[in-house]
């Protein structure tokens, strides 16, 4: 136990926090707790997992697939736009405010 207080002394110096002696205990059982946690997470085989931290490449996403529509159906999208471009594209009015 006496290991403990001065690893937790040890902690507290380098933190530079004041710890009250009655509650050193405590929190050198914490600590071991959570090193047990962290020992159990490393222990995991996570060798099937994919990495987290690969980003998408373009084949990983589904491919756009373009639907035959009437052209009564176009006419009723461009109608119920709220505006249309010169260039023939349908225009939104903003979702979100420019104040973010």
């Amino acid at each position: 136990m006496a290991e403990s207080l001065i690893n937790i002394e040890a902690l507290a110096a380098l933190s530079y926090l004041e710890i009250a002696a009655g509650r050193k205990d405590k929190i050198a059982e914490d600590i071991g707790e959570i090193l047990l946690y962290v020992e159990r997470i490393r222990a995991l085989d996570l060798s099937d997992e994919p990495d987290p931290r690969e980003v998408q490449t373009p084949s990983d996403m589904r491919e756009d697939i373009v639907g035959n529509h009437s052209e009564v159906e176009c006419e009723r999208i461009v109608e119920n736009f709220p505006s249309v471009s010169s260039d023939g594209l349908l225009e939104a009015h903003a979702a979100l405010g420019r104040d973010l």
